[in-house]
């Protein structure tokens, strides 16, 4: 072995050397950068589930505080006062709550002996509280534990006194539909869920509560869990505790991601110190190897062999040249057979790269080293109206294209690369503004060799860019409906609640009874708005099915044809759509409705509008009226929520359809103009691999 390693040349002996000292520094700096990226990822995963869980556990408490308020605001309340309002009107009060607020199962009031006076639910018997009969009766307030089985529920109840003395006990069944839906809502990867539970006697608050990893044998998986507790009123003698839980391998799934990157950036630099190691091994022994190169161009004429040696040594190697030269040449040949069994994997390629060159959206040119436009893809012909290949772009300069050649040349001459944005008139006189981007092709002696041209349309990409923006505002908005909405709801509940009861008591002439019919008829008109609202906030995922847009829209004309022929509008048609298309049938009609009923009422003296369908990459609906149309200005807030020129309009229309459009992966655009009217474009992909068939 020490023979083989002496007849080692000089050049692999500095090289190995090189390569084991970079080995050698690469591992170590890795192993210590990767196990310090690696406790942090795993830390970070630890906070985030701990916070989740934390967050979570006071949703659920601030929701346990608004029922232990609620039935503190219905014990003080006159309402359940006897002697100033009927039974039957307390009766209303406490089933408009109830259906209200949509969390209690019955709200129940109970005399000082027990005794059902008031519930929600007729078939209520005084043996099912009877359990609870003396806490409700303590005179304090009481939160009964958790009660878990087919429906589980918690009893809050609270002692109505009236002057002072206490009259009776007014009691909630609140069921957990709520809480399980915020349990539900808790969302950690694809995988990952939560779930509350009761701790057993025998197990330590402080040492169930925190971050830790557990093996679940039903499933056989290991996870990472946080566990947090639930709020425990003072009546409650159970401690319930809130654990959201991921599988192990998914919360550090990331961890699998750094080792790929880690192995990669080290291969990367292994190579790289490999491809050093050589040049410097190669640079320390040249003048060895350019005598080993006079020597073997001397031989050059002479059979000599001296095939007894067999060294890698440098100046041993000498008296090998000519062996070495007949196995430099079998080599070669071999490479040479090799080669042509290669060519039809390089034919196999150019054709992928030619089909892609011909489908790409964007245009592009190829242009060679002395100007000449060599190809040029649909998209390039079909933007600039014209097929300019074999012209060049320093010889031949159409008036129209001047501009585009100019810039091209400028680019090409000045050794530069560039992005323009520029106006073409075409030879159709046809209007157009495009970005070129150039990109240059050089020789490895830095000589240019042609140039890539890639032309994008402006108006496509900016109105692109604009469906970008306005869905990304869209959807910060819906989040900050939807939280609006549920604020406004609840007190509106108990604003309808007091005015129903205070119209009660008075007379059907008075003044006040009429203010409290307007006070109502707006609240009933706000809950109509909070609907819509919430449908904005909150659009429903779609239901994919194969379905006809063409009888879609026949059938949302045939709806409205009461209110075509009120208002004097024609209806003309070209559907070309066919079937096979996959879509939401019942959100697809709500937007064409809004659309067309939009439409008709930017025609009060009547008017006509024309529906255009048609397939090609995508399924394209154009619906076009000649009404009022819109200025620069009011385009600007088209889709801005609650943004109407009609006064009978909430100005959520526009939103929730293009809410809708792009939920279904499509472009919802508007063109108009004031004065001649207005179209509205709607794009939708036409398969789906997610489709319910």
């Amino acid at each position: 072995m020490f023979s083989k390693l002496n007849n080692r040349s000089i050049q692999s002996r500095i090289m190995s050397l090189l390569v084991i000292m970079s080995i050698t520094l690469i591992l170590t700096l890795g192993f210590v950068f990767y196990n310090n990226t690696v406790e942090r990822v795993k830390d970070s995963k630890r906070r985030e589930m701990t916070t989740l869980a934390i967050e979570t556990s006071n949703k659920i408490e601030r929701f346990l505080f608004e029922r232990a308020a609620d039935i503190k605001v219905l014990a003080t309340s006159n309402v359940l006062n006897p002697s100033k309002v009927t039974a039957s009107i307390q009766l209303e009060y406490l089933q408009n709550v109830v259906k209200a607020y949509q969390t209690y199962d019955e709200i129940f009031v109970l005399d000082t002996l027990g005794k059902i006076v008031l519930s929600t639910r007729e078939s209520l018997t005084e043996s099912e509280i009877e359990p609870y009969l003396s806490k409700f009766l303590s005179g304090d307030s009481y939160v009964s534990d958790f009660i878990v089985g087919e429906g589980s529920y918690a009893y809050f109840s609270e002692p109505i006194e009236i002057d002072g003395i206490v009259v009776g006990v007014v009691v909630e069944k609140m069921n957990f539909d709520v809480i399980d839906e915020i349990i539900a809502n808790v969302r950690i990867g694809a995988h990952g869920h939560a779930s509350m539970r009761m701790l057993n006697q025998e197990d330590a608050l402080e040492k169930v509560v925190g971050i830790q990893e557990s093996y679940n044998l039903k499933d056989r998986v290991k996870y990472l869990s946080a566990t947090y507790p639930v709020v425990k009123y003072p009546s409650q003698s159970e401690q319930w505790v809130l654990t959201v839980s991921q599988p192990v391998e998914e919360a550090f799934g990331v961890i699998h991601d750094i080792e790929r990157y880690f192995g990669i950036v080290i291969m990367i630099f292994l190579v790289v110190f490999f491809i050093f190691s050589k040049i410097v091994s190669m640079s320390v022994t040249k003048p060895i190897r350019q005598l080993k190169q006079k020597i073997s161009e001397i031989l050059e004429d002479h059979k000599l062999y001296a095939t007894s040696i067999g060294t890698s040594d440098e100046v041993k190697h000498l008296t090998s040249t000519f062996d070495f030269l007949l196995e430099e040449l079998n080599f070669m040949m071999q490479k040479v057979l090799e080669a042509s069994g290669e060519a039809a994997y390089v034919k196999e390629i150019k054709k992928s790269m030619s089909n892609l060159f011909e489908h790409m959206p964007n245009g592009i040119m190829t242009i060679d080293g002395r100007g000449e436009i060599t190809s040029m893809n649909p998209a390039a012909v079909e933007m600039l109206r014209h097929n300019f290949v074999g012209c060049n772009i320093f010889k031949e300069r159409p008036k129209q294209y001047e501009g585009l050649f100019e810039n091209i040349a400028s680019s090409m001459s000045n050794d530069i690369s560039q992005s323009e944005t520029l106006c073409i008139q075409s030879i159709d006189n046809y209007d157009v503004k495009i970005v070129i981007s150039t990109l240059k092709q050089m020789d490895i002696n830095e000589v240019t060799i042609g140039m890539t041209v890639i032309l994008q349309n402006l108006e496509e990409k900016q109105k692109f860019e604009a469906s970008v923006v306005r869905a990304k505002r869209l959807s910060e908005l819906g989040v900050l409906s939807a939280g609006v909405a549920h604020e406004v709801r609840n007190p509106l509940a108990s604003i309808k609640g007091y005015a129903q009861l205070v119209k009660s008591e008075l007379a059907p002439d008075e003044q006040a009874t009429k203010d409290l019919e307007i006070v109502l008829s707006e609240v009933e008109r706000l809950d109509k708005i909070i609907d819509r609202f919430m449908t904005f906030a909150s659009p429903n995922q779609p239901e994919y099915r194969e379905n006809h847009m063409d009888r879609l829209i026949v059938d949302v004309l045939h709806l409205l044809t009461q209110k075509l022929e009120e208002q004097n509008v024609e209806v003309f048609h070209q559907l070309r759509a066919g079937a096979g298309v996959f879509f939401d049938y019942d959100q697809m009609k709500q937007v064409l409705i809004n659309v067309v009923l939009n439409a008709i009422q930017a025609m009060p003296k009547g008017g006509t509008i024309k529906i255009e369908t048609r397939i090609t990459k995508l399924l394209e609906i154009e619906i076009t009226d000649n009404g009022e149309g819109m200025s620069s200005e009011m385009m600007e807030k088209v889709f801005a929520p609650f943004y109407t020129t009609r006064q009978e309009g909430t100005g959520l229309g526009l939103s929730i359809c293009s809410r809708i459009v792009e939920s279904h992966d499509g472009i919802f655009e508007i063109q108009s103009k004031l004065g001649v009217g207005t179209q509205i474009s709607i794009k939708l992909p036409v398969e789906r691999k997610d489709s319910i068939l």
